[in-house]
């Protein structure tokens, strides 16, 4: 099977799952077409329109003014992170009230000598599933969809199984009884997907234990595909990347973009970029670049960002629907209140929170000062984003290695505290 994003960490001495290493320029779209006939691992190539952000680019020099607190505190610490981790590249924007800007490090490949610039593309594994979410709550604004039914009403093939005893909100926030962080290997196929789905049994009662995973994402992105009469990626094209300007988002990488697209980094050292799996679309398949990434986030962040149409789902994807220890779920999003320390950020991030069930308590009223986060990895890449509301201020990382999301974390962490004090 293709490979799979690895947000859910390898147990140690585990294999990363199947990842595509090596230098052709073909990209994901050229190999998907051996995967032509399933809309689960998608050949189709997505062309966006819209526009782009205002930046700051090229190497990021150490900044010349002594009053640059931004750029002082971004180009120190990610440059120290780039060199304690071997990371090629990296991509940081922030916008931290009225100022949106871009900072760039190092190289689009490992070894490789052509620059990250404001046009690199990354892949952004799992924080793929805010876009899914995000299409959900906006087929629910239209009355296509209600988080309150079950699959079957969309799905008809589903209905009669144990899975339709759990609600399009169980499923999205990965409390719906234990659907697992991975396919099993053998699913490969969209028949063989329907079939596990049919098959498979819950581990907990519905509602009471998340565990964090893909085959929920991609579920719950084709229920929303088959509530708005359409294919996902038609789907999320038109709802959601085009109405917010995202040009330069895709699930595959056109021709047109390869000489922008980067080479991840494999724990080998070689060039990688990630391969065609089940679900792939939902959950982990997108690739963008920090500029639009960083629009979607803002837009997540202060929804008066975005078209009227989309304000309503923007701002539902942030209620909290219950407790893990200092991690309130939302719908994609990560819910911390605001100041939290690194440690606490961290133990919500960390490997027993994403790989382990976790028994869940009833959220409380949302209250006070916030800060959102979703993480995302492939084999050869790490993506963080970051907001705070109170704050006007958003954080996104690309960068081109897949490094401990603990040190994600803190050189973020870093960031949000220097200018929370500027």
């Amino acid at each position: 099977m293709g490979f799979r994003d690895t947000d859910a960490a390898p147990e140690p001495g585990e294999r990363i799952p199947g990842q595509r290493a090596g230098r052709d320029r073909r990209g994901r779209a050229a190999e998907a077409r051996a995967h032509r006939g399933t809309r689960w691992i998608r050949p189709a190539v997505v062309l966006l329109t819209g526009l782009l952000v205002s930046a700051c680019t090229g190497e990021s020099p150490a900044p010349a003014a002594t009053d640059d607190v931004l750029g002082t505190v971004v180009h120190d610490t990610f440059t120290a992170l780039r060199e304690a981790h071997d990371i090629p590249g990296i991509a940081v924007g922030v916008v931290h009230g009225d100022r949106t800007r871009l900072f760039e490090f190092g190289t689009t490949a490992p070894g490789g000598d052509h620059p990250v610039t404001e046009q690199t593309i990354f892949e952004i594994g799992s924080v793929s599933k805010l876009f899914t979410t995000l299409l959900a709550g906006s087929a629910a604004a239209q009355e296509r969809l209600d988080f309150g039914d079950t699959p079957g009403r969309y799905l008809p093939q589903l209905r009669d199984h144990p899975i339709d005893s759990a609600r399009l909100r169980d499923i999205a926030t990965y409390t719906a009884g234990g659907l697992p962080q991975q396919f099993p290997a053998e699913v490969t196929t969209e028949d063989e997907i329907w079939r596990y789905f049919q098959q498979w049994r819950p581990t907990y009662p519905v509602g009471t234990t998340r565990l964090y995973g893909n085959p929920g994402m991609a579920l719950l992105g084709q229920a929303t595909a088959a509530a708005l009469g359409r294919p996902f990626e038609d789907a999320m094209r038109a709802e959601i990347l085009e109405p917010l300007g995202l040009r330069h988002t895709y699930f595959d990488v056109p021709e047109t973009e390869q000489d922008n697209y980067a080479w991840g980094t494999a724990q080998s050292g070689a060039p990688v970029r990630v391969s065609p799996g089940p679900g792939d679309t939902e959950a982990y398949g997108l690739k963008t670049t920090a500029s639009d990434l960083l629009s979607f986030v803002a837009a997540n962040m202060d929804s008066r960002r975005a078209p009227l149409a989309l304000r309503g789902p923007l701002d539902a994807t942030r209620r909290g629907y219950y407790r893990v220890g200092s991690m309130t779920q939302a719908l994609g999003w990560e819910r911390f209140d605001h100041p939290t320390s690194l440690e606490a950020l961290q133990a919500g991030n960390s490997a027993e929170i994403v790989n382990r069930p976790q028994p869940v308590e009833p959220a409380a009223a949302a209250s006070g000062p916030a800060l959102f986060d979703k993480t995302g990895s492939t084999g050869g890449f790490g993506a963080y984003v970051v907001f705070v509301p109170s704050r006007s201020l958003a954080v996104v990382v690309l960068m081109n290695r897949n490094i401990p999301i603990p040190a994600r974390v803190a050189a973020t962490h870093r960031v949000i505290e220097t200018l929370g004090s500027a």
